[in-house]
Formats: C-alpha cells, sequence, structure tokens
C-alpha cells in the first residue's frame, strides 16, 4: 500500500511552508482507498476538475512511472522528467547520475511524447495537438507493453534528426553573402517559390474540400489526415511539373 496526494500539492506545500498554525485551523481533505487497477483514473479525472494540461495529468500514469524507472537504469541513464520544475529539485548527487561528457541528459516526457506520436504516423497531431496525445491517441502512442528500448531509441533518432537539420541549416547560413541576401534577385527569387507554394497548397485544399468549401475547412484542418493527404498531392503536382523539365529549370536557385 502506499499514499498519494491526487489534488492538493499547492494546500498541502503551503501548509508546510506557513511559519505558524492556528490550533483550530481545518483543512477538508478526502480519502480514497481504491485498487491499482483504478488509481490511474482517480488521478486524471480527479485534477480534470481544474484547467491542467493533458500530459501533467498523465504524469502519474503507472507507465510514465514505469519508464522513468527503466530510464534510470545502467548504462547510460536519462532522467524522464514527468512534471514542470522537478529537474530543479535534483541535488548535485542526482544530477550527477544522468551527467555524461559535461552534458545532463533529461527527457522530458511530454516532448518524448510528441516524438513517439510522429514515428507512430500522427506528425500532424504530434506538432499541432499534443493534447490529443494524452487522451485519444494515448493508447497508440503508448501502449502498456511499450518498452524503454523504443523510447529511447525514438528520443535518440530525434536528436539525431535535430542536429543534422542544425548543422545544415548553419552552414547553409554561414555560406551566405550580405550582398546576396539582401539584393533584389533574392527577394524576387523568395517571391517565386512563395506564389507556386501557396497556388499549389490552394489548389490541393480545395481539392479536400470539395463542394461544401469553407463549410468544411476548418473542420479539414483541424483532422490529422490533412498533412499526409495535403503533402501527396503536392508530390503529385511536382512530378506533373517534373515532367516538363524546361519549367523545373527555369526555377531559380538561392
Amino acid at each position: 500500500m502506499w499514499d498519494s496526494i491526487v489534488n492538493g500539492c499547492q494546500t498541502t506545500v503551503s501548509l508546510g511552508n506557513a511559519a505558524s498554525a492556528s490550533a483550530d485551523a481545518e483543512v477538508l481533505a478526502r480519502f480514497i482507498a481504491a485498487p491499482p487497477r483504478l488509481i490511474d483514473s482517480i488521478i486524471f479525472y480527479t485534477n480534470s476538475q481544474t484547467p491542467i494540461r493533458g500530459w501533467e495529468l498523465r504524469s502519474q500514469d503507472r507507465l510514465q512511472k514505469r519508464l522513468q524507472s527503466e530510464m534510470t537504469d545502467e548504462p547510460n541513464r536519462y532522467y524522464y522528467a514527468l512534471r514542470r520544475g522537478e529537474v530543479r529539485t535534483l541535488n548535485p548527487d542526482e544530477r550527477a547520475k544522468f551527467t555524461r561528457d559535461g552534458r545532463f541528459h533529461v527527457i522530458p516526457h511530454d516532448m518524448l511524447a510528441q516524438f513517439l506520436a510522429a514515428f507512430h504516423g500522427l506528425p500532424y497531431v504530434a506538432y499541432k495537438d499534443k493534447g490529443k496525445i494524452f487522451s485519444v491517441h494515448y493508447e497508440a502512442v503508448f501502449p502498456p507493453d511499450l518498452r524503454v528500448e523504443e523510447a529511447l531509441l525514438t528520443w535518440r533518432a530525434s536528436e539525431a534528426a535535430d542536429r543534422v537539420v542544425s548543422e545544415a541549416l548553419k552552414n547553409f547560413i554561414n555560406k551566405l553573402e550580405r550582398e546576396v541576401v539582401t539584393s533584389k534577385a533574392t527577394l524576387d527569387r523568395l517571391a517565386t517559390y512563395a506564389n507556386v507554394a501557396v497556388v499549389w497548397y490552394v489548389r490541393a485544399t480545395r481539392q479536400m474540400v470539395g463542394e461544401q468549401g469553407l463549410q468544411r475547412l476548418s473542420a479539414v484542418l483541424r483532422t490529422q489526415d490533412t498533412y499526409p493527404q495535403l503533402r501527396k498531392a503536392i508530390d503529385e503536382e511536382w512530378r506533373v511539373q517534373s515532367i516538363d523539365q524546361s519549367w523545373v529549370k527555369s526555377l531559380p536557385q538561392i
């Protein structure tokens, strides 16, 4: 058996920090004796009464606790952060356990969730609607049998991708010359790219909404299938235009 404060941490901290309290002070409390299978649901629905983010509600989920425990195992430990600000509470000895090559290795669980969602085919949800990862898509992104190795591989892959993109962008920017960047020719080139993109995306979006037009536009843009469908349409447009090699070659290069 174990005890946990489900809702009322602010009250508890305030009482603990109080210099003095009246002997007549009273605090309303509710105690719930629940079987383990109901604990996660009690935590989730009790805290749903107040505006707390979905990933914070799931931070005490048994799966999240298991991942946090397993990530502390050797070799190459990671600190799996489940709550905002908890990293700041670690003392130097605790931080040292997760420090390698001069860097503290921490994985915020809400960021890991976004990467896992993208790897599971939900890039739009991961980027635009993180809250849904911890509600309607939670079982798909965090199945009960999720292995810590899969979670760590996804995180390492995201680190590698971020590093590659950052290096490529850095190399590209370092090669730029101010005269080129500020020239009218560059502005014209960027305008050409923008005009082509707008035409193609508007055309693809119109095809998706069909005859209902603006009435359906908002609903379409909010669905997780929008990005894959738009990308497919743009790719098809590019293949069609690529048939005319002279048109493709006419696109200016920066």
